[in-house]
């Protein structure tokens, strides 16, 4: 007959939060692992698709290999600890059909099944479906069927006390707390870009056109020196915080068109920006041509938008920079440079 010590099938909640603790710690080892092999290369295990392979195909096998990675992780975490944590904290324990002790090489291999019937290779919706099904099976009184395949089984070897029971919801209240505070962060940058009131009045000095300019620029057109060309900027506007701004220039070019202006201003600045395309041209009414185009520095990698416009031989190099690295000026940023080529062509851009 067994006693009340005789250790029982740990249920399914318990086993699926020592999962959830398990997983969270060996995704960390592993995420640690895999980006200190890829800075060492210099290269992002993030945001990269394989060369030659379709975004879906390189973003199974990523999905695949990534939790392959996280069961291999787990296994080698009980091999040196005897014991994961999630497992320890849950105080549960993996053994054989004989109620023995797992072996380090059975327990790796019931991790693999796991990567397969209980994760399915960790891909997208399969990692989903796979664990919610495994979970219904153990709830059912059946065992999971990385255990049946392995003749294991996962023994509840005590009561769990509140305090373990608090430690072990921290994978659940972590990724909120992270939800919580990255919503907090995007409200903030959404504040950040809102068009505020108008501050002060900025006239061109050489149309003698006069804009409003929004509080939160500060006019830095004294303090900064010519370009590598030569042209010192009719203005220079920066956010209080200095991570982005807008430049004007103007250049006086004899017999020449935008497009070829465009293309001289980009062999000069090869060396300092990478141009992410050839750019747009169109022209604005029966005076005006523009030219935009996306760049980046080679120095700060700060994104640029460069627009140059064009009226008889006078040309305008408005730069717009924003240093956090947004791939769209942001609606504060792009409402300043209306405002400044207001005072170029005289009325609002179309």
């Amino acid at each position: 007959m067994p006693t009340d010590d005789t250790p029982t099938d740990a249920s399914a909640m318990r086993r699926l939060g020592a999962r959830l603790i398990d997983n969270f710690i060996a995704a960390c080892v592993a995420g640690l692992i895999a980006l200190v092999v890829f800075t060492a290369n210099q290269s992002s295990p993030f945001g990269q698709h394989g060369d030659g392979l379709s975004p879906l195909i390189s973003g199974l096998m990523l999905s695949a290999s990534w939790m392959l990675a996280v069961m291999v992780v787990d296994g080698v975490i009980r091999a040196v600890f005897g014991n994961t944590f999630g497992k320890k904290l849950l105080r549960m324990e993996v053994v054989d059909r004989h109620g023995k002790w797992l072996s380090r090489r059975a327990y790796l291999g019931r991790n693999v099944h796991i990567w397969f019937s209980g994760f399915g290779l960790g891909i997208w919706l399969m990692s989903v479906i796979m664990p919610t099904i495994q979970i219904w099976r153990i709830g059912s009184g059946k065992p999971a069927t990385y255990d049946e395949n392995t003749g294991v089984r996962v023994l509840a070897t005590g009561e769990i006390s509140a305090g373990r029971k608090v430690v072990a919801g921290a994978p659940l209240i972590i990724p909120l707390v992270l939800i919580a505070l990255s919503s907090w962060a995007l409200r903030e940058q959404n504040r950040a870009d809102e068009i505020r009131p108008i501050g002060a009045t900025w006239q061109n000095p050489l149309t003698q056109e006069s804009v409003g300019v929004p509080l939160g620029w500060v006019d830095h057109t004294s303090t900064v020196p010519r370009n590598p060309n030569g042209l010192k900027p009719v203005v220079v506007f920066e956010s209080e915080d200095g991570s982005s701004g807008a430049l004007l220039y103007r250049v006086t070019m004899h017999r020449s068109t935008t497009q070829a202006r465009a293309r001289a201003y980009m062999d000069a600045n090869a060396h300092r920006l990478a141009f992410d395309d050839g750019g747009t041209f169109d022209t604005l009414g029966p005076a005006w041509e523009r030219w935009r185009v996306h760049a980046v520095t080679r120095g700060d990698k700060a994104p640029r938008i460069v627009t140059i416009f064009r009226h008889d031989d006078d040309y305008w190099l408005l730069v717009a920079f924003d240093k956090a690295g947004a791939k769209a000026e942001s609606p504060r940023l792009k409402d300043l440079c209306e405002r400044i080529a207001r005072t170029i062509l005289g009325r609002p851009q179309p």
